[in-house]
């Protein structure tokens, strides 16, 4: 029983450990919209958490893998590996293909491994775990080692990792396609004014554009009066019934902020004064994670408050996306953090109890042998010996050897834990070394025994030999003393 708990608890606190890291390497790579930096803080967290030989980190574009490079650099790989190769081909290649991950204990005798330059640098071990976001491959986490390594068995917490790593990609390609969408819009909006002939063709497709993403996303100017939003917008008013026409065009976005109240209002202020800020280009953009729960729903949204290029006249767009998903991912990682805590705090303290009851029995264990079995041979069996000494009948003697017998197999069970000198001793002579130890004189002992001085001394001698005093200046009743 107390293995098992070691061994639940070791599993504890491995997937404690392993939760804490997958934590920090969400919030790291959450840190950044930026795709390079996002790329780099890859190779950093996951580098850090798994400690491999070689990482390797390939985007996919169409039916090609694109090298972003290894951690640490290798000459060996380097020179061979190259810059791209096609889907299909080799561990990181067929990943795309099956998009599950793929694990081998020996590349060199693994047939799925077809390139070369993992052997001649000198791997071992790989791991080859796709990068999904829905259904499509968006990369491939490459991770070698120079000695025999089973990556599988962190294959729930490597999964788990190449999610967060999912997340981080699509929020970088989506903020590049935001600030691209920003910018197309922002130039729209400065054709329409200009160019009064294609004025209705502009407009149309500046609202297909707006329409076409799921952000909720309102244009406003700077007075804060918003001046255009997209579907997802107004799809979003009408679900929650807002007391105003749901492309709310023509409300002061500001003063919405500035009056906000009941409901999922805190903050609202704060949120108006840094639109603001950027509006008067004290800032260039504004992000911000916020809760805006429903009666029906607890929902989570990122807001993004990005400037048009033109000086004047000056504009911002206001994008809400809703990552209700992702954070319900993070609120699960830390319900199950607490749960795991929990459960190893009560195993820690049923662990403890145990230990406690079990020293105790012991002890009350040897106590109660050594009781009988110094009983036996003090208050019994000298008595036995005087007996047996006496004349008796056959029928006597028989029941005699029968108690003797009976007192030996009673008494066996204790031997093992009693004191070593005990063992050594007859009852005659363990009589004697009560006496002593009580303080008795020769003379006192002799006539308690009733027989001679002389037999005393030949009883003192026996026990100091048997207990090694022999030759030793030790008193004999001060070491009796220490042994009891």
């Amino acid at each position: 029983m107390k293995i098992q708990s070691t061994i639940q608890k070791e599993a504890l606190n491995q997937r404690i450990n392993e939760l804490e890291i997958i934590g920090r390497i969400a919030q790291k790579l959450t840190s950044s919209l930026s795709l390079n930096e996002v790329i780099q803080s890859i190779y950093n967290q996951v580098y850090e958490a798994i400690k491999p030989d070689l990482l390797v980190f390939y985007t996919v574009e169409n039916d090609h893998l694109i090298s972003a490079g290894e951690k640490p650099a290798n000459p060996l790989f380097h020179e061979e590996a190259p810059d791209s190769k096609k889907v299909g081909q080799c561990l990181c290649g067929l990943v795309v293909m099956e998009r599950k991950p793929i694990y081998s204990l020996n590349i060199h005798n693994d047939s799925r491994c077809t390139l070369t330059e993992c052997k001649n640098a000198g791997i071992q071990s790989f791991a080859a775990i796709p990068i999904l976001s829905e259904d499509d491959v968006i990369g491939v986490l490459g991770i070698g080692s120079f000695t025999t390594r089973d990556f599988s068995t962190q294959e729930l917490f490597l999964e788990t990792i190449a999610d967060h790593i999912a997340i981080a990609l699509k929020n970088a390609r989506l903020y590049i396609i935001k600030q691209g969408i920003t910018v197309q819009l922002a130039g729209k909006v400065a054709e329409l004014e200009k160019t009064s002939k294609s004025l209705y063709l502009s407009e149309q497709l500046f609202k297909n554009i707006l329409n076409s993403l799921s952000a909720n996303i309102a244009i406003v100017d700077q007075e804060g009066i918003i001046i255009e939003t997209n579907g997802a917008w107004r799809r979003f008013a009408e679900d929650n019934h807002i007391k105003m026409p749901p492309d709310t065009i023509g409300v002061n976005y500001l003063e919405i902020c500035d009056l906000a109240s009941g409901h999922s209002s805190e903050g609202a202020s704060e949120v108006g004064q840094k639109i603001r800020d950027v509006v008067a280009g004290k800032k260039d953009i504004m992000v911000l994670e916020y809760p805006c729960h429903s009666p029906e729903e607890r929902r989570w949204f990122y807001m993004q408050v990005t400037p048009f290029p033109e000086p004047a006249p000056r504009r911002v767009v206001i994008a809400h996306e809703n990552i209700t998903a992702l954070k319900n991912v993070e609120e699960n990682l830390k319900k199950t953090k607490l749960e795991l805590e929990l459960k190893t705090q009560h195993l820690q303290e049923s662990n403890i109890a145990l230990k406690v009851l079990l020293r105790q029995r012991e002890q009350d264990k040897r106590e109660y042998e050594q009781n009988v079995l110094s009983n036996l041979n003090t208050l019994v069996k000298p008595y036995l010996d005087k007996i047996k000494r006496s004349n008796q009948d056959l029928q006597q003697k028989l029941y005699l050897d029968i108690i003797e017998t009976n007192l030996d197999q009673i008494s066996s069970p204790a031997l093992n834990n009693i004191s070593s000198f005990q063992f050594k001793l007859t009852p005659q002579e363990i009589q004697v070394a009560n006496l002593i130890r009580e303080g008795k004189t020769t003379k006192e002992i002799a006539e308690i025994l009733i027989v001679s001085a002389n037999s005393v001394h030949f009883y003192r001698k026996s026990i100091r030999k048997k207990l090694g005093l022999k030759q030793k200046k030790t008193n004999l009743r001060s070491y009796l003393l220490s042994v009891s």
